[in-house]
Formats: structure tokens, C-alpha cells, sequence
């Protein structure tokens, strides 16, 4: 039984091999790929351990991301699929199937899981620990962001004092006597 691409809804989704021989599915007209969560720790449990941390060459182009933002439907069960975020600076996400462990990548996204894939850690992006780090991390840069227009040309040396401040034995103390002579001394 062939299954259509849950992007394309009308090119069947055929065998295709990604790094060292991994098995998935890939649509030819989109570019996507389904993998099967379950092939890939058979394939990760098969496989030599010395993988090497990454396949990219340095300096390598990352691939263009074309991320579908409507709501996928598996190819498999028909169910909806959930969208993970993969990093908190990125705005694609990955999709997918609970209910049959099938993941789409849309043209370009397997690049930025391939480390995490070669490691073993290809499934830590769909856990709800990884999910709460990167809303924590999106807020972290969002209060960032705020921070630096709020103090324009001094954010940058503010964020040099910052750090200096950041395990200083005596923190408390002056982060106490800038803030009295702040509101003391007006």
C-alpha cells in the first residue's frame, strides 16, 4: 500500500535512503521525508557506534527550509500530526504521528536534526523536557530582545557588567549600592 505525501496530498511517498543508509520515505515533488521512529532506533541499535558528530563539512550552507504550516495529516493513519519545535531560533517545526512514531521533515529539515539523528538523540526533540527548554529559552531571548532596545548603545556594556556579575563574590553588594544610589541620591 503506498501512502500519499501529507504535503503534496497527490505524489505517493516512495523508499528513500538518508545518512548511512537510513530508511525512510520521500515525496519527489515537495522533497519531504517521512521516517518511522521505530526504523530509526532499529537502524541507530544496528549501526556502528562511531558515527562521526556530524556530516556537514565546516562552513557547509545550511539547506533551505520549506516548513508546511498547516495542520499535517500521517500519511498513515490519517490522524493529526503535533508540530515540535526543534530549536528556539528557528521557526520551522517538525511533525509528528504519536500514534504511528512517523516523523515529517519538510525539504531541508533533516540537516538540522542529522547530529542529533547520528547521536542517538533524535527523539529527545519530541519529549516534553526538550519542548519546556525551548519555551524557556524563547523567553531568555524575548526579555533579551527587550533589554536591548530599552538601553540602545548602552546594552552592550551593560552586558559586559552583567557578566562580570555573574558569580562575583560580592554580587549582591553592588548590584545593592548601584541600585540605593539610584534611588538615594535623586
Amino acid at each position: 500500500m503506498s501512502a500519499a505525501c501529507p504535503v503534496c496530498r497527490k505524489a505517493d511517498l516512495n523508499p528513500v535512503k538518508l545518512s548511512y543508509d537510513l530508511p525512510a520515505m520521500g515525496c519527489m515533488s515537495c522533497g519531504g521525508v517521512l521516517l518511522s521512529l521505530i526504523l530509526y532506533s532499529d537502524w541507530r541499535e544496528r549501526h556502528p557506534a562511531e558515527l562521526p558528530a556530524t556530516t556537514r563539512g565546516e562552513g557547509a550552507e545550511p539547506a533551505a527550509i520549506e516548513d508546511t504550516k498547516n495542520a499535517l495529516l500521517c500519511p498513515k493513519c490519517r490522524g493529526f500530526m503535533t508540530k515540535y519545535r526543534l530549536r528556539a531560533d528557528a521557526s520551522n517545526v517538525l511533525d509528528l504521528c504519536a500514534h504511528c512514531d512517523e516523523v515529517w521533515f519538510d525539504r531541508g529539515e533533516w540537516s538540522q536534526v542529522e547530529d542529533l539523528a547520528l547521536s542517538g538523540q533524535l527523539s529527545r526533540v519530541f519529549s516534553e523536557r526538550w519542548q519546556k527548554d525551548l519555551r524557556q529559552a524563547e523567553v531568555a531571548q524575548r526579555a533579551e530582545q527587550r533589554y536591548r532596545e530599552q538601553l540602545g548603545d548602552d546594552y552592550d556594556e551593560m552586558a559586559k557588567l552583567r557578566e562580570r556579575l555573574i558569580g562575583h563574590p560580592r554580587a549582591k553588594e553592588i548590584l545593592a549600592f548601584l541600585y540605593t544610589s539610584q534611588t538615594v541620591h535623586r
